[in-house]
């Protein structure tokens, strides 16, 4: 079994290595410019299925949906995990196929839950999990004045289910940098809020809300207004959902209100370091035309306008 402990980032055990392992650097090549419904084609044991490629979970991830995986007969391994988000936990199974991209095949593993993770095709796939050595997501149309800024990647750990990640660094945290094309807010946990509020002054807004958060799971979230924007890669951030409760806790700590109602505060649960994350969503991307994810170099481009441009 392996299991993904609660919080509002998800930690995985060493065991999920096995299970969504990344393409090696052997098996890269070429460049795949994908957009603008990010689906590419591909086969699971021979069997036609659509996959929707998004850079928003944080490790390298194949993963159909239940019903896809019903459909093409697959049995599961020994090997499954569980995911908790917020109080939620749900049970994933996994298989060994055999797996085609663009006519290049591969035995990989994928994972499906007891749920649909997209309705925009059969599963999703993450960049660091495709055999290409650069993947181009474009957006729109690229605009005059645009600029492009790069950010550092994660080696691509070719025994683990992990890198390919970019990275920024924000009051001497590193935070990991994700993206998603389909919801509309930038998202982050508690502990990023409070990093964020600390180093560029805020508010946040009593008037919670529900956002979808992973696996089509909603959970609570509350908007924060930043005084002085955050910039990611060029991007300006200014506006973000932060996931305030969530069961009382929020990995690796808890999270509670104080008197001060527009205040979030953290309590790292001893011997324990925050993970901090930010998912970036549409409303924000409609400023960058492309994404540049460049696994032999290292680096992710953002192509974006200028904040004021």
């Amino acid at each position: 079994m392996i299991r993904r402990s609660p919080g509002a980032t998800l930690t995985v055990a060493a065991g999920l290595a096995l299970l969504a392992a990344p393409a090696t650097a052997q098996e890269r090549a070429g460049t795949l410019e994908i957009g603008p419904e990010f689906t590419i084609s591909a086969s699971v044991n021979g069997a036609p299925i659509t996959l929707l490629v998004q850079p928003e979970y944080t490790e390298a991830l194949r993963l159909l949906n239940a019903s896809k995986a019903q459909e093409i007969g697959l049995k599961p391994s020994m090997m499954y995990l569980v995911e908790n988000v917020g109080p939620i936990e749900l049970l994933g199974k996994s298989k060994k196929v055999t797996l085609t991209i663009e006519g290049t095949t591969h035995d990989k593993r994928v994972a499906w839950y007891d749920t649909e993770v997209t309705t925009k095709a059969d599963g999703v796939m993450t960049p660091g999990a495709l055999p290409y050595s650069r993947v181009v997501f474009q957006l729109r149309s690229p605009t005059e004045g645009e600029q492009v800024t790069t950010l550092p990647l994660d080696p691509v750990r070719e025994r683990s289910f992990k890198g390919g990640q970019a990275w920024t660094t924000i009051a001497g945290r590193k935070v990991t940098i994700a993206f998603n094309f389909e919801r509309a807010p930038t998202l982050t946990n508690a502990s990023t809020g409070k990093l964020l509020l600390d180093a560029s002054g805020g508010s946040v807004d009593t008037q919670g809300m529900e956002t979808e958060v992973r696996l089509g799971l909603m959970r609570p979230t509350n908007l924060m207004q930043l005084n002085s924007p955050v910039s990611i890669g060029g991007l300006d951030l200014s506006i973000l959902a932060v996931r305030t409760a969530d069961d009382g806790q929020l990995d690796p700590g808890t999270v509670r209100r104080s008197p001060d109602e527009n205040e979030i505060v953290v309590e790292a649960a001893p011997g324990k370091t925050p993970d901090y994350e930010i998912v970036v969503g549409s409303e924000d991307l409609k400023h960058c035309s492309s994404l540049t994810y460049d696994f032999d170099g290292g680096t992710l481009a953002m192509s974006c306008m200028p904040r004021g441009g």
